[in-house]
């Protein structure tokens, strides 16, 4: 409103917009596939390089995000899914010494359980989280019985820069009559 048509036809110009439709499209377009998005209005500099500056941080969350969802959500959602009865999570937490990651990586797996998941939090590669689900609240005692356990558990003792500690859960769901959807 009250723009004089020379400032209109000027800023048109400016940006291209005097152009048919396709034409402005496929410019776009190739710059796109040339990863050149023009330059920014408000910065008043590329926008590739404004991307490119943070890329590392957003691809980091996203890594973060992933491997959340790797290692806590979906082995949890598939056990859930699985055994709604007597679902047993054991989440370990075991601080190792330096020398004693590589060893612990390598090790075979020892669980029986449903599931198991490990994770390397904040990028600390001496702390380490190792997440096991049985089908019942038994299964993890039992496991403690096992002669490869002992195994393990005997191994992966000097790896340790400190005792490892454990906190166990409990999966409570609602009756199976709760589940059902009326008629």
């Amino acid at each position: 409103e009250g723009a004089r048509q020379e400032d209109i036809d000027m800023v048109r110009k400016t940006y291209g917009l005097d152009r048919p439709l396709l034409v402005q499209y496929l410019e776009w377009l190739w710059r796109t596939v040339k990863l050149d998005f023009g330059e920014s209005l408000y910065f008043k500099t590329g926008v590739t390089g404004l991307v490119a500056d943070k890329l590392p941080t957003t691809l980091l969350l996203g890594v973060l995000s992933l491997s959340f969802a790797l290692l806590v959500a979906i082995p949890l959602g598939v056990a859930a899914a699985g055994a709604a009865e007597g679902l047993s999570v054991l989440v370990i937490d075991a601080d190792l010494r330096t020398q004693g990651l590589s060893d612990m990586l390598e090790l075979p797996d020892h669980l029986p359980g449903l599931v198991e998941a490990a994770a390397h939090p904040h990028d600390d590669p001496t702390r380490f989280i190792l997440m096991e689900i049985y089908r019942s609240q038994e299964d993890p005692a039992r496991h403690k019985g096992t002669a490869h356990y002992a195994t393990w558990r005997d191994t992966v003792e000097s790896m340790m820069a400190e005792p490892r500690r454990s906190v166990k859960y409990r999966a409570v769901f609602p009756e199976a009559a709760a589940w059902e959807m009326p008629a």
